[in-house]
């Protein structure tokens, strides 16, 4: 009989140790503890091409060193968290909830920390660009300007080294598809907090039977894609490390450039045209994707009702776009590629720019603020609202006036291709696109109590839909010199677009409820331990 053989590991006797003395806490701090290594990721991976490419005693090389230490720091803050302490019980829905929109607000204020101490720039504008760079807006601080609060210079995008400008664009390509997907696939284990973190992100599809192997079919694709962008910009004319960028800011619908002036910066219509083609692959939906290229279904893929309706608004919009700038003296050329590019750029909430927007018409401007609303499919790495739920709402009121002129008792058929809709459906969507108008809405007089007054209405609610539904395009206000509140407000807009507002509202619903519920065991507990003193009469009785 052969002997089995044994390998000793000399961190066998360690690590066993510290596994029985991990220490048990609320699986809300946990959990929380994985965001350490997620931060690390969107660090080290910039950090470790300054290092190989950037020349030793530079200001990139520097910068790179910088980063790496941060990244290698959150990794052993991260290791130490997750291996030290173990969650007392399962984690439940409400709060892999909160998980998340904790876990949203928390990595990008633990990204700009570094940003800011190695740029030497204020911290609100690193917080600024991450929460952009992560929400995949593609709003950026980076313009050359003086911040007025704290009087310091914020260098602009080709001040950078390219060690920041890969950083900027890779954090938009994880926030593309997610960092609970991110998390899933790389850190956590199948079960049931898996599932609820990614059910809690917004994502309700998959394309496997468990949440971690769709999020690794997910992972796939992305890479595939990103890939395809790659070489399309690189074909049209980019160097390697240009066409690199922009394909993560495209496949993500992120917008950030290499340039100070966006696509612009090239005056090149195949780059143009590589741009649109990047920008509607990120606004097409995962699972379409995973059927065309994993799966072969050639006619699934094209009888989508999202990827059908994404062909017909970019064409509709497109029109109107090029009429609107024909009547305002535009060349049939310059209206058609300018009007078309801004159509696809708003409507799969990209933000990259070809041409100035700051002196188009106000008619157009208003164009430009629906189509930034709507977004693209729901299962994909745009923002706004989502065709999915537009098309639903249509189709709500379709049935809607099907049943008032149909005969008693007439239930329509509430089936959209080979989806089948419920009532909460609907009603989700109609509540989302009424959060969304609000939200705007509100944004965008806040926005205007702050801002100089040679800033038109048609500007500013531009630029508060830019944030909110996590476009990127900007008319000029958006700057480093941009009032302090301003930043602070577009950051909110741009963290409540990417969640789709709902889902903050539930976490500040729990966590009063909870406190209320907190507030009043405490009362009850006092009143328990106060003593009873009892009338003269009642005593007497007693006795």
């Amino acid at each position: 009989m052969a002997s089995r053989r044994y390998s000793y590991n000399p961190l066998e006797p360690l690590e066993e140790f510290v596994f029985r003395k991990r220490f048990a806490i609320h699986p809300l701090p946990y959990y929380l503890g994985y965001v350490w290594f997620v931060a690390a990721i969107t660090l080290l991976v910039p950090a470790v091409y300054g290092l190989i490419f950037e020349k030793p005693g530079s200001e990139g090389f520097r910068v790179a060193s910088d980063m790496f230490e941060f990244g290698v720091l959150f990794v052993a803050l991260g290791y130490v968290t997750t291996r030290l302490f173990m969650p007392t019980r399962r984690l439940k829905r409400d709060e892999a909830l909160l998980l998340v929109v904790l876990t949203w607000i928390i990595i990008p204020l633990l990204v700009a920390w570094p940003v800011a101490q190695t740029l030497r720039i204020p911290f609100v504008d690193a917080w600024f660009e991450s929460v952009s760079g992560f929400t995949t807006t593609g709003l950026s601080m980076f313009t050359g300007n003086v911040d007025p609060a704290f009087h310091v210079y914020v260098p602009s995008v080709e001040q950078l080294p390219k060690t920041v400008l890969l950083w900027r664009s890779f954090i938009q390509w994880i926030g593309g598809i997610g960092i609970v997907v991110v998390a899933v696939t790389i850190i956590a284990r199948p079960g049931g907090a898996a599932r609820l973190l990614y059910l809690a992100e917004g994502r309700s599809e998959r394309i496997e039977p468990s949440v971690v192997a769709t999020a690794k079919r997910m992972l796939l694709v992305y890479i595939i894609v990103t890939i395809v962008d790659i070489i399309a910009f690189h074909i049209a004319g980019m160097n390697w490390f240009d066409a690199v960028n922009h394909a993560m800011a495209g496949i993500s619908t992120g917008g950030f450039s290499t340039k100070n002036n966006n696509i612009a910066e090239y005056n090149n219509v195949y780059i143009d045209a590589a741009a649109c083609f990047s920008m509607i692959t990120g606004a097409i939906s995962f699972s379409d994707w995973y059927n065309l290229i994993v799966k072969g279904r050639v006619r699934r893929f094209l009888q989508s009702p999202e990827f059908q309706a994404l062909m017909a608004l970019l064409a509709l919009g497109s029109g109107a776009a090029v009429v609107i700038l024909l009547r305002y003296g535009y060349s049939l050329y310059k209206a058609i590629r300018y009007g078309v590019f801004d159509i696809v750029t708003t409507l799969t909430t990209t933000g990259f720019e070809n041409s100035p927007l700051t002196n188009l018409p106000p008619v157009f401007k208003g164009l430009l603020v629906t189509f930034s609303l709507i977004g693209g499919s729901a299962f994909s790495t745009t923002g706004g609202i989502k065709l999915l739920r537009l098309i639903i709402a249509v189709k709500a009121l379709q049935w809607e006036a099907e049943s008032a002129s149909a005969p008693r008792g007439y239930i329509p058929r509430r089936r959209l291709a080979w989806i089948i809709l419920d009532d909460d459906m609907v009603r989700s969507a109609l509540v989302l696109i009424f959060a969304f108008s609000v939200t705007e809405v509100i944004g965008t007089l806040i926005a205007a109590m702050f801002l100089p007054p040679k800033w038109s209405f048609a500007d500013i609610a531009l630029e508060t839909a830019s944030a909110l539904g996590n476009v990127g395009i900007s008319v000029g206000i958006t700057s480093a010199a941009m009032p302090l509140a301003v930043k602070i407000l577009y950051i909110v807009l741009m963290l409540l677009g990417r969640l789709e507002i709902l889902p903050y509202i539930f976490a500040a619903h729990l966590l009063y409820s909870r406190l209320v519920g907190w507030v009043r065991a405490r009362r009850g507990t006092e009143l328990l331990e106060m003593p009873v003193h009892l009338p003269a009469r009642a005593s007497a009785r007693r006795r």
